[in-house]
């Protein structure tokens, strides 16, 4: 469905109900185009990119470049390339559907299999720390303690930090 077809006479519920589903499974042009700018990237530009779009997006940039190997350089490069962009108080913009595009990339390169990822977020870091299943490629995860379920203990995360090390 195009937003050709819409004359101003849509009711709102209809503009959301195509914005959802436009946020549901992202038009294949977008996402072709957006994989193109990444691939354009130098590899160390795309390790940032990656980690950005599932680590650090709305963070702040001075804050996230020192985490990442010449991060200041890197996030300007994406910046350049219009991957993402920093705000007026220094955090890091990256839309939803680049956001969204970095994390399928992350997902496609381990076959989808969580423990393979280099970067973890969400309920994959759970179950990747519940079950000991992480490997040495994990380069990175989102632990946000307040969607960690209860049986998560930091007695957990601690172990699995002495099996990557």
């Amino acid at each position: 469905m195009g937003l050709t077809h819409f004359t101003p006479t849509v009711c709102i519920e209809e503009w959301e109900k195509v914005v959802l589903e436009f946020e549901k499974s992202p038009h294949r042009n977008i996402f072709h185009f957006l994989r193109s700018s990444y691939k354009g990237l130098a590899p160390r530009d795309k390790i940032a990119f990656l980690h950005v779009a599932c680590l650090f997006n709305g963070h702040h940039f001075l804050r996230t470049s020192s985490l990442l190997d010449d991060g200041e350089c890197r996030i300007k490069n994406l910046v350049e390339k219009s991957l993402l962009d920093i705000s007026a108080q220094g955090c890091i913009n990256m839309h939803v559907l680049v956001e969204e595009m970095g994390k399928e990339l992350v997902f496609e390169e381990s076959d989808h299999i969580p423990q393979r990822q280099r970067i973890l977020w969400g309920n994959n870091v759970c179950n990747v720390l519940l079950d000991n299943i992480g490997t040495e490629r994990i380069e990175g995860l989102a632990l946000d303690m307040c969607e960690m379920p209860d049986v998560l203990h930091i007695a957990d995360i601690v172990v699995f930090n002495r099996c990557l090390t």
